[in-house]
């Protein structure tokens, strides 16, 4: 998807959607959770038969990547995971369940895409990460999004350390007309866990490094570009650069780990050629795998992404500190969770900073491109009242119950033409832009609205003659496509979406009320077994009627809630 398509909407899935096709990779994938002897994962809390030792020391690792900057699932719907309050107390039971945890983040924690609102999540994930006390996190391009420094925040309590083997900084001399290169960060830590028998504690070395390959080249030239970042840099070749530190480590360390942000495909190319790595944990834009997948000496763990999932690896060490196996799987971050009291504090307060966003209103508003809903009413009474019937004039009040209308990665979706320069600002400069109106899918009205106004002066009899749609005059977009839907209606925010269906419920010619359930049809196995995990679709409410009389009429049209009632939504 484009930077542009990206920036758009700021939809989570939308703009994250660069899936890679099925390949061979994914086949070698399922063979391996298929036919690799791997014993049963281990959830926190549970014991197994082979645990209780007095010479085993047990480390649960535990692995994140891919946060996008994100914060928390933006509730869409139910089934939706995520949130690092929910997070966070995962991560606290997990304290209690196992003697050593060790938290891990990747890399791409941060969104390269550098807005106001981007560089404000970014910083509030910080403060969660912090509060979470993660240990080490692989510095990829993408998390140098505000400047080279601006990792350090992240370890500036003291807690935490920051590896990159292969992104260095890269300067010109134009006196010498030599370029240079340095390291930003060390390309390695060496975690020493101590073992509960007093004898000498598990050495733990981690590496980080960034598959140039796999970083998106649209996202990267705004980063290179933007006013923010004013560095220049370069990606080492990922195997040269483990080809050289891998035995490095090896002779530090017990037990070996590398962090790479690279697609998984790719990963599982690299990974014969370093079988002294005792787990290869990749994470990569949208990709998720379940499982741990052993690859012959190496395990191959896929961390998830948007903070949706975390991954524990649990490792017993014998009295020597080798490793006797791995243990472990993707868990859910349920939306439903139990949440953290010190990180739902740091969300509230994420929330109220939101409202310092709100932009200026580009231009004046009777030079507005965008004339709002009012505009609409003398001529197209019926389409007008046959919206508001409709969930597209209730989208924004649906932020204000969330406390998330002043969000702009929700108002997108949920306003009249946001992202436009002359479009929704906030509610007390332009309430008149409020929900999905007319124009989200007509096009912008006011030289529609300017030009018939003239034209249809009354003449010397007191009539008005509307035009005929002959006439040369602006004219409005009579329809909508699939591609303007998706823009908001993506799987991951409406995973029940049908265009051919759900366009019956916004279509002017349904008066009736067009709220989803009112046509959605009786779930059958079929449609269960395409979507197993979502809610089954109601029936149709029917019509009663009595003996000899008609059907029941309709309920009246809900009217549009009116610029002084959404000025009381703050």
């Amino acid at each position: 998807m484009g930077a542009e398509g990206v920036r758009g909407m700021r939809n989570i899935a939308c703009r994250k959607s660069r899936r890679r096709a099925f390949s061979w990779h994914a086949a070698v994938l399922a063979c391996g959770a298929l036919f690799v002897s791997r014993p049963a994962p281990l959830r926190a809390g549970e014991a197994d038969s082979t645990s209780a030792t007095t010479t085993t020391e047990r480390i649960c690792f535990v692995f994140t990547g891919s946060r996008a900057s994100e914060l928390e699932s933006c509730g869409c719907h139910e089934l939706q995971t995520g949130g690092v309050d929910r997070e966070a107390y995962l991560y606290e039971q997990l304290r209690k369940a196992f003697p050593h945890v060790v938290l891990i983040e990747a890399g791409a924690w941060t969104d390269p895409f550098q807005t106001p609102n981007e560089r404000l999540k970014t910083d509030y994930l910080v403060k969660a990460l912090r509060l979470m006390r993660f240990d080490v996190f692989n510095v990829t391009p993408y998390d140098l999004a505000f400047g080279t420094t601006y990792p350090l925040q992240l370890i500036e309590n003291g807690v935490g350390r920051l590896i990159s083997a292969n992104v260095r900084s890269r300067s010109f001399d134009p006196q010498t007309g030599t370029t240079a290169t340095k390291a930003l960060f060390a390309p390695y830590t060496i975690l020493e866990v101590p073992r509960k028998d007093g004898r000498r504690a598990v050495r733990v070395g981690i590496i980080g490094v960034t598959h140039r390959e796999s970083l998106d080249p649209t996202a990267l030239q705004r980063l290179r570009s933007g006013s923010r970042s004013k560095f220049d840099y370069e990606v080492a070749d990922l195997a040269d650069t483990l080809k050289a530190t891998v035995p490095e480590v090896r002779k530090q360390a017990d037990y070996v780990i590398v962090l790479a942000h690279v697609d998984r495909a790719a990963a599982m190319q690299q990974i014969p050629q370093f079988q002294d790595v005792d787990l290869f944990v990749t994470t990569w834009n949208i990709q998720a795998y379940r499982v741990l997948l052993p690859f012959g000496k190496t395990t191959l763990v896929n961390t998830g992404f948007y903070g949706r999932y975390y991954v524990h690896a649990i490792t017993d060490f014998d009295g020597d500190n080798r490793p006797l196996r791995v243990t472990g799987e993707m868990m859910n971050i349920a939306s439903n969770g139990t949440t953290e009291p010190a990180v739902v504090k740091l969300l509230d307060e994420y929330r109220e900073d939101t409202k310092n966003l709100t932009r200026q209103i580009a231009v004046a508003m009777e030079q507005s491109r965008f004339a709002g809903r009012s505009q609409c009413i003398s001529c197209h009474s019926p389409a007008y009242l046959q919206w508001t019937r409709t969930s597209h004039n209730l989208a924004y009040a649906t932020l204000a119950q969330k406390n998330q209308h002043y969000n702009p990665d929700c108002l997108g979706c949920h306003v009249t033409a946001h992202d436009e320069p002359d479009g929704f600002v906030d509610v007390m400069q332009t309430g008149h832009l409020v929900s999905v109106q007319c124009e989200v899918c007509h096009g912008p009205g006011r030289a529609h609205v300017k030009a018939l106004t003239a034209m249809m002066k009354p003449d010397t009899s007191g009539t008005v003659k509307r035009p005929p749609t002959t006439a040369d005059y602006p004219h409005l977009a009579m329809g909508t496509s699939e591609t303007m839907c998706l823009k908001c209606h993506v799987k991951d925010h409406d995973p029940n979406f049908n265009y051919e269906r759900d366009l019956l419920l916004v279509s002017h010619k349904n008066q009736q009320g067009p709220f989803r359930r009112q046509l959605a049809a009786s779930a059958t196995s079929a449609s269960l077994a395409m979507n197993p995990l979502a809610p089954p679709p109601v029936a149709p409410r029917p019509v009663s009627a009595g003996p000899t009389g008609p059907p029941e009429p309709a309920p009246p049209p809900s009217p549009a809630l009116s610029p002084k009632q959404w000025a009381t939504i703050k």
